[in-house]
C-alpha cells in the first residue's frame, strides 16, 4: 500500500458514531457541518463529500488529502510540539456513496474572525500568529508536505478564549514532495489566486517555499489589513494581477505601515522575493530579527489602523460569502496568461482557491459560479495578439535577450518604440525583471518619462509598445549640437529631476539613470526629455531595502560599490553626474581601469577644472556638490534640488549667456570619445543581478 492509499478507515456506519448539526459551509464537493459524538458527547467538524460529483482523479485526490491529514496527526503524536498547530484528523468513513471526514472543530473561526471581534490589537499579536503559522510550515515542509494554499481563511483560532491557538487546515491542494530533490517536486496550478507564488503562475516546477510566498501574503494582511495584490475589474482582472505577483509588484502603504517596524517589513520582503532562491524558508523566517523581538517592544507598537482594515475586510467577506468557501476547479485556461495585453478585463474572481489538476476544470473554467452570477468568463472571445494590432519595421538596437524597433500601430498607423524579449533562454527571474518593469511603467504617467501604452505576452516574446521619442537620446544629441548654453543644461536638468521626483515619490528607483536613458521628444527641441530604459527599476519598500548590484559604472553611486544596502537616493548621485557631464561635456569619473574608477567614485573625488568651468555658474557647481555626496542621508533629494538656487533663482538671461560654443572643439572631441566608447562597450544589460565587476555598461 503506498503512501497515498487510506489506512485507518473507520467501517463502522457513520450515523452510529455522530450525528450531524448546524451547517458551516458548503462548496462544490462537500459540505462541513458540526458533529457530535454520539458517545463522548464532543463536538467535531465533519466535512460530508458527495462521491457521486468527483471524477476518479478528484475521487484519488480526496483520498490523499486524508492520507496527509492521517500522517501528520501521527507525527505530531510522536513529536509534539506545542507550537505547532495543524489540524487534526479525527475520524475517517469512506461509504460507498460519500465521505465523512471527522476532524477538531475550531471553535474560534478563522483568525480574521477573531481579530474582527478585538478592540486591541498590537505588532506582538500579529508575530505570534505568524510565528505559530510558519512553525506549522516548517513542520509540514521537514516531513516532505506542502500545503498550496496558505492563507487567513485557512488559519482556524481553536478557542473561543485564546487568540494564538491557531492551526493549519484544508489540506485539499497538499501534496508530498521530494526531500531529495525539494525545489522541482511540483508542477500542479492551484491555490488561491491573491496568494499564489510567481512560480506557479509562470508555469515552471516548484518546490515547498510556495507556501512562504503564501504565508508572506498573509503576513502582509496581519500587518496591515490590506492584501498585497487584489484583483481590481477594472483594471485589468485576474491576469493583471497574475502580472504584479509574478513582477513581485506590491507597496507598503504608508497610511497603514508607517508605525509598524521595519524588521516586520523586511521579513514581509524575504518572504515575498519573486525568485524561490532568494526566498527565505520557514525555518530562515523564524530566525528572522523581528519573530525573535522582545515582546514588550512589539506590545508597544499598535496595529489599530490595520484593525480597522481587518474589521471592514471581514464585513466584506461575510456579505460577499466566505473566500475559498467554494473550491472553484480551473484548468489551463483559467491560469494561462499567454496573449493577454495589459488592459484586458478578467472577471474571474481571486479570493476562490483553484485547482489545475482536476478533470472537471473546463466544466468550471467556463461556467458562472453560482455565488458570483456577474462574472464572465474572460475566453468568450479570443484576446488580441501582437501581430493583430502592431508591425514591427525596422530594429534600431538589439542586445542580448531583447531588441529595440520601430513600429506602427495597424490600426491607427501611428508609429512607436516596441521593445521584444525573447523569452526562449529567459529564466523565470529575468521574466519577473521584464514584469517588474511593465508594472513600474504603469505605475507611471509623467510627461518626462516615457509612457507603456500596450503590453503583450505571447510564447515566444513579451511586447512592450512605448511612446516613441524621436529626437534620439542626450548623448548623441549634446555631442552634435553647435551652439549650448547653461540655459539648456539647465532645462533638461529641471525635466530630469521633476521626473526623478515623481518616482521617487512613488517609491521607485530607476537605477541605471544616465544620458542615454534621457530620450528627447522631437529633433527641434534640445530640453524636451523623457526617461527610458526601466529595466532594473525597483520598488524601494523602505530606506536602504536594495541589495543588488546594478547600473551604468560611470553613474553608479558609491553605496553600492561598498556592498551598502541602497535607496532612490543612489539615482540623485546619478542626476548629479549627468548634470556635470551636460555643463562640460566629460564625466567626473574617468580613470584608466575599472579599479580606480570604484576606487575615486567611493571616496567622491573629482574636481571642477577651472579652464572647463570658468563659463559655469556658482550655483550650477553648488548643486552639483551636494548631489555628489558620498554619505547618501547627505546627499540632496530631487525635491531639494528642484527648490536649489540653480533649477529656481538664476534668471534665464544670466544663463544663456553662458555659452559654451567657444569650448565646442574640446567638448565635442570628448563628446564623441565618450560615445565612440559607450557603442563599443554596449549598452546596460537588462538583468541586474550580475556583479558590478560583471557588467559591461558605461
Amino acid at each position: 500500500m503506498n503512501d497515498d492509499n487510506i489506512t485507518e478507515i473507520n467501517t463502522s456506519n457513520f450515523a452510529d458514531c455522530y450525528s450531524l448539526e448546524r451547517k458551516l459551509m458548503s462548496g462544490s464537493y462537500g459540505t462541513v457541518y458540526i458533529g457530535v459524538d454520539l458517545k463522548k458527547r464532543q463536538r467535531f467538524a465533519v466535512k460530508v463529500v458527495d462521491r457521486s460529483k468527483l471524477s476518479s482523479r478528484d475521487d484519488k485526490a480526496q483520498q490523499t488529502e486524508v492520507s496527509i491529514l492521517r500522517f501528520l496527526s501521527n507525527q505530531q503524536l510522536l513529536h509534539p510540539n506545542p507550537q505547532v498547530g495543524i489540524i487534526d484528523l479525527v475520524d475517517f468513513f469512506a461509504g460507498p456513496n460519500s465521505y465523512h471526514i471527522v476532524m477538531e472543530l475550531a471553535e474560534g473561526g478563522d483568525v480574521f474572525d477573531r481579530l474582527a471581534k478585538r478592540k486591541v490589537y498590537t505588532e506582538k499579536d500579529a508575530r505570534d500568529l505568524a510565528k505559530r503559522m510558519l512553525e506549522s510550515i516548517q513542520f509540514m515542509h521537514e516531513r516532505g508536505i506542502a500545503h498550496r494554499d496558505i492563507k487567513p481563511e485557512n488559519l482556524l483560532i481553536m478557542s473561543t478564549q485564546d487568540d494564538t491557538d491557531m492551526k493549519l487546515a484544508d489540506f485539499g491542494f497538499a501534496r508530498r514532495f521530494s526531500l531529495d530533490n525539494p525545489d522541482h517536486s511540483m508542477k500542479t496550478k492551484c491555490g488561491t489566486p491573491a496568494f499564489v507564488p510567481p512560480e506557479l503562475i509562470s508555469g515552471i516546477s516548484y518546490g515547498p517555499k510556495c507556501d512562504v510566498w503564501s504565508a508572506g501574503c498573509t503576513l502582509f494582511m496581519l500587518l496591515s489589513g490590506r492584501a498585497p495584490f487584489v484583483m481590481d475589474k477594472k483594471k485589468g482582472g485576474k491576469n493583471a494581477m497574475f502580472y504584479k505577483i509574478r513582477a513581485g509588484d506590491y507597496v507598503f502603504y504608508n497610511n497603514y505601515w508607517k508605525h509598524i517596524s521595519l524588521n516586520a517589513r523586511k521579513l514581509v520582503l524575504s518572504m515575498m522575493q519573486v525568485d524561490p532562491k532568494r526566498r527565505v524558508s520557514a525555518k530562515e523566517a523564524l530566525e528572522s530579527d523581528w519573530i525573535n523581538t522582545p515582546d514588550e517592544d512589539l506590545r508597544r507598537v499598535s496595529l489599530e489602523a490595520s484593525l480597522k482594515e481587518i474589521i471592514s475586510f471581514h464585513a466584506r467577506r461575510k456579505l460577499k460569502g466566505a473566500i475559498g468557501a467554494v473550491m472553484v476547479a480551473a484548468g489551463a485556461r483559467f491560469w494561462d496568461i499567454s496573449t493577454a495585453a495589459i488592459w484586458r478585463d478578467e472577471m474571474f474572481d481571486s479570493d476562490k482557491a483553484v485547482d489545475g489538476d482536476c478533470e472537471q476544470c473546463e466544466h468550471h473554467a467556463t461556467k458562472n459560479d453560482n455565488n458570483h452570477e456577474d462574472d464572465v468568463s474572460p475566453y468568450q472571445n479570443t484576446p488580441p495578439t501582437f501581430g493583430s494590432l502592431y508591425q514591427l519595421e525596422k530594429m534600431v538596437e538589439e542586445g542580448k535577450h531583447e531588441a529595440y524597433w520601430e513600429g506602427r500601430s495597424l490600426e491607427s498607423n501611428r508609429s512607436y518604440t516596441i521593445k521584444v524579449v525573447n523569452r526562449k533562454d529567459l529564466s523565470h527571474a529575468n521574466e519577473g525583471a521584464v514584469l517588474n518593469e511593465v508594472a513600474v511603467l504603469k505605475s507611471l504617467r509623467h510627461k518626462h518619462i516615457v509612457n507603456l501604452l500596450d503590453f503583450f505576452e505571447e510564447p515566444g516574446n513579451f511586447y512592450l509598445v512605448l511612446h516613441r521619442c524621436s529626437g534620439g537620446d542626450v548623448l548623441d544629441r549634446v555631442a552634435s549640437l553647435n551652439q549650448y548654453s547653461e540655459k539648456d543644461a539647465r532645462e533638461l536638468s529641471r525635466g530630469l529631476l521633476s521626473a526623478v521626483e515623481f518616482m521617487h515619490n512613488r517609491g521607485i528607483a530607476h537605477r541605471n539613470l544616465k544620458p542615454q536613458s534621457l530620450l528627447l521628444e522631437r529633433d527641434s527641441d534640445n530640453t524636451s526629455i523623457k526617461i527610458a530604459d526601466f529595466g532594473l527599476a525597483k520598488r524601494v519598500h523602505m530606506p536602504q531595502s536594495l541589495t543588488t548590484l546594478c547600473g551604468s559604472l560611470h553613474y553608479v553611486a558609491p553605496e553600492l560599490l561598498k556592498n551598502h544596502p541602497y535607496d532612490e537616493s543612489a539615482d540623485c548621485w546619478s542626476v548629479g553626474v549627468i548634470i556635470y557631464f551636460l555643463l562640460v561635456g566629460y564625466l567626473p569619473f574617468h580613470e584608466r581601469t575599472q579599479q580606480e574608477l570604484f576606487t575615486s567614485i567611493r571616496l567622491g573625488k573629482y574636481y571642477f577644472d577651472a579652464s572647463d568651468w570658468s563659463d559655469v555658474s556658482k550655483e550650477a557647481m553648488d548643486l552639483i556638490k551636494h548631489l555628489l555626496v558620498v554619505d547618501p542621508c547627505s546627499r540632496y533629494t530631487a525635491t531639494q534640488s528642484l527648490k536649489s538656487d540653480w533649477i529656481k533663482d538664476v534668471e534665464d538671461d544670466v544663463l544663456a549667456n553662458n555659452n559654451f560654443e567657444r569650448k565646442r572643439t574640446s567638448m565635442k572631441s570628448s563628446l564623441n570619445g565618450i560615445v565612440k566608447l559607450i557603442h563599443l562597450k554596449g549598452s546596460s544589460k537588462m538583468m541586474s543581478d550580475l556583479s558590478l565587476d560583471d557588467r559591461a555598461s558605461f
